[in-house]
């Protein structure tokens, strides 16, 4: 080999070199940018939901993020000082941290049998065992569908008004369920409760619209539709033992006071000698969402049932079919999205942290107008309870967040029994009733944490009501 043959040899290695160190300086600054943007967009998006969307009521919850974005924007910036050398060894460091994250994630999402997305499963899971044997049921409610869906084509998952608000352009608005069906409920008690529906969808035994004359009839949310709970167990079942018969349950799962007064407007039998409503401290929240539907808001401004539901049962569970399609195809999308987004992690760091359940925290903006509506619904209800000579009886029924969060606490709670006052409707309180008389209120839920009530609650809520009534 000649001399310029070895020349020749050290100006292509100088060559490589040069365009390596090049290119590594390309990638180096390319890998920077993607930190500090991406953790500047985390940054704004946090502060936003905290400040603006939640009107800092979250601010606990969101302040992990402020803080981690904060971190990586630093670490964005000490990078362009370090040599290639460290940087190589932080990427390796970061690309194993990463990989680990979402290792374990993704045992846990598909994996494992605890899961985390329930904060308290392993309590939960202890006591529920001690209690039947049986190991507490950690699928989803997607993943227990689809194994049920092998042996009961049929079977259904229910839909609420909160996947019913999401779709303006429905031709009818469905205020029920799919009628004649079984339908999954929820999952509270270590098992997944099933109903059976009546003619209308509701959680009935169907013949109960045969009756010539109705004691009473119940109206409300999940609290009164029996959600998770085993049906002897329910509100509705204890007071039609208490009254003897003939109570029909028009209650809806995720309802507000708009659709439920739609609900009256539309299904209440007119032999009916008397309407108990239930409200809880969670309903005004709704109602807030269900006025931004024309659909709903039209049942406030003309006072009618306009959309005749009773005579469209084909096409409600029509539209039922339509959206379950679509909202089958999210769930399978969301069953991914959870995952990237490192879902069950970001839960257990939280409960670490906080030692408190995230959910508890979840807000909404508030809307002075929205009381108005609320009166303007109840003073509805007291002329038609007037009008049609039937019985009103209100019940307010507290939620698990009622106790534990003091941020939560009566924030709407006083105007509601504000505008009962204003309107001289007869309330039973069971804030006072019950509930200030527990020494541990939570002993009326699921286990003690966040659900409906259980046997227990729902058996003193139903003595109080029957007393309250029977005066």
């Amino acid at each position: 080999m000649s001399l310029n043959d070895d020349n020749y040899l050290i100006y292509l290695q100088i060559a490589i070199y040069l365009f390596i160190k090049t290119d590594f300086q390309m990638f180096k600054r390319f890998l920077i940018s993607i930190i500090i943007i991406l953790s500047l967009l985390i940054l704004f998006y946090s502060l936003f939901q905290s400040e603006i969307t939640y009107e800092g009521n979250r601010r606990k919850f969101y302040l992990l993020y402020v803080i981690a974005s904060l971190i990586f924007i630093l670490f964005g910036f000490v990078l362009f000082f370090l040599n290639n050398k460290m940087t190589t060894m932080f990427l390796i460091i970061l690309s194993s941290l990463v990989f680990s994250i979402y290792l374990f994630e993704f045992y846990v999402t598909y994996l494992s049998i605890n899961r985390l997305d329930d904060l308290n499963i392993k309590k939960k899971s202890e006591m529920f065992k001690n209690m039947s044997g049986k190991n507490y049921d950690t699928r989803t409610k997607y993943s227990y569908y689809l194994n049920q869906k092998k042996t009961n084509q049929n079977i259904k998952i229910d839909i609420n008004t909160v996947n019913l608000l999401k779709h303006n352009d429905l031709e009818i608005f469905p205020l029920s369920g799919y009628s004649n069906s079984e339908v999954i409920l929820c999952n509270e008690f270590g098992y997944y409760k099933h109903i059976k529906t009546d003619r209308y969808g509701f959680n009935n035994l169907d013949n109960i619209w045969d009756a010539k004359k109705f004691n009473y009839a119940l109206i409300g949310d999940s609290f009164i539709e029996g959600y998770c709970q085993d049906e002897k167990n329910t509100i509705h079942y204890k007071l039609t033992k208490l009254f003897g018969g003939n109570i029909i349950n028009l209650a809806q799962g995720g309802a507000g006071s708009l659709q439920e007064y739609a609900i009256i407007l539309e299904y209440l039998p007119e032999n009916t000698k008397g309407l108990i409503w239930f409200i809880c401290d969670n309903d005004i929240i709704d109602l807030q969402k269900e006025i931004s539907n024309k659909k709903l808001y039209r049942y406030l401004l003309e006072n009618n049932s306009y959309q005749n539901l009773k005579l469209n049962q084909n096409s409600v569970d029509e539209t039922f079919k339509q959206i379950f399609e679509y909202e089958e195809q999210l769930m399978k999308k969301n069953e991914f999205k959870r995952f990237l987004k490192l879902n069950y992690l970001r839960s257990y760091f939280h409960s670490f942290l906080f030692k408190k359940n995230p959910s508890l925290k979840i807000q909404t903006k508030y809307k002075s107008e929205r009381y108005k509506d609320f009166l303007d619904i109840m003073n509805n209800i007291k002329k038609i309870s007037l009008d049609k000579n039937i019985e009103l009886h209100v019940v307010y029924l507290p939620t698990y967040n009622y106790f534990k969060d003091d941020k939560y606490l009566n924030k709407d709670y006083k105007h509601i029994i504000n505008i009962l006052k204003k309107l001289s409707i007869n309330y039973l309180d069971l804030n006072i009733e019950i509930f200030d008389k527990e020494k541990n209120p939570q002993d009326l839920f699921p286990f003690g944490f966040y659900g409906h009530y259980n046997n227990y609650g729902s058996d003193e809520v139903s003595k109080a009501i029957h007393r309250f009534v029977d005066k």
